[in-house]
């Protein structure tokens, strides 16, 4: 998928017909936003979604899209903004109690749009009606962002097994999915039965055994650099509207919780470092770990197969 200097009406018509999507410019909003029709627009991005390719494509032109009447409309920021919807949604299946809903609530608003949410300044917010009945404010396409979220959790439930009785919990073996950025994930992916030794990683001489990590790339996320400078059109952006793609993998790792929690460690040391001696020593967070938190979703299983990502 990719533009260079294509007028906008010709983008979005292209398109249209490539996604079999009604998509048409909102001309009202377009005028209130100073952008024309045939405003330039160049966009190289690999296979990915249509959503993708509409926030990569529209961020520089500091427009937005909303869903209306089973037509898709591209215009101003405000057709955006005033697509504030409401949705329910059961997750009885991924909550039962207090603690797991606030692991579920973190998990979302640090995997879908993070920047969208009240907690970062944002519109968004998620709240509880009770463990299971999940209420989430925010724009339509983000609504369908946590849709697909929580079909990528029951889709790694249903591919795991359940615990034994009798296993000890710290043994349970356990399948992790870690985001982060790609060169970050392409060193711990090689690197890390080194910094976290365990008997149950597999290699030669364990063919059998369970621990394994599968990389795999995970949706970019999009947001603006502060300044000016040129455009991708090569012209001068306006101030704060240049877009900024940042790629994202994820690490899905299957091991023992004993395991996982000194991975987590690991890669909170990897990200932020150890503090320097005399400011409050080294903290500890492996209990923190757990559920759905810090951006992790968790999925008990003896055997995790390869799951793919979206």
């Amino acid at each position: 998928m990719g533009f260079r200097d294509t007028p906008l009406e010709t983008a979005v018509a292209d398109l249209a017909e490539k996604t079999g999507i009604d998509i048409r410019l909102d001309l009202r909003s377009l005028r209130d936003a100073r952008i024309r029709e045939r405003q330039p627009v160049t966009l190289t991005l690999g296979d990915c979604k249509l959503q993708t390719v509409l926030q990569a494509m529209l961020m520089e032109l500091d427009l937005g899209w909303a869903l209306r009447h089973g037509v898709l409309w591209v215009g101003g920021k405000e057709l955006q903004e005033s697509n504030q919807k409401t949705a329910v949604y059961d997750v009885r299946d991924l909550c039962r109690d207090e603690d797991e809903s606030e692991s579920l609530r973190e998990a979302v608003t640090s995997q879908a749009s993070p920047q969208s949410w009240q907690d970062v300044g944002g519109m968004g917010s998620v709240r509880f009606a009770k463990p299971g009945t999940m209420i989430v404010f925010n724009e339509e396409r983000i609504l369908f962002e946590v849709f697909e979220l929580l079909e990528t959790y029951r889709t790694a439930l249903r591919s795991s097994k359940p615990r034994g009785r009798g296993v000890d919990e710290d043994q349970q073996i356990t399948t992790v999915y870690y985001r982060m950025p790609p060169e970050m994930a392409t060193d711990l992916a090689d690197k890390l039965p080194e910094l976290v030794p365990s008997d149950l990683w597999r290699n030669d001489s364990r063919p059998e055994a369970p621990g394994t990590i599968l990389r795999i790339a995970s949706a970019p996320e999009f947001g603006k650099a502060a300044g000016t400078g040129q455009s991708a059109t090569g012209k001068a952006a306006r101030p704060g509207a240049q877009p900024m793609s940042a790629p994202y993998s994820v690490l899905i790792v299957t091991q023992s919780w004993e395991t996982h929690r000194a991975i987590a460690e690991v890669i909170r040391r990897v990200e932020t470092g150890d503090p320097m001696p005399g400011a409050g020593g080294m903290r500890a967070t492996g209990d923190a770990f757990g559920g759905f938190g810090g951006g992790f979703f968790s999925v008990p299983a003896e055997r995790a197969g390869r799951l793919s990502a979206d």
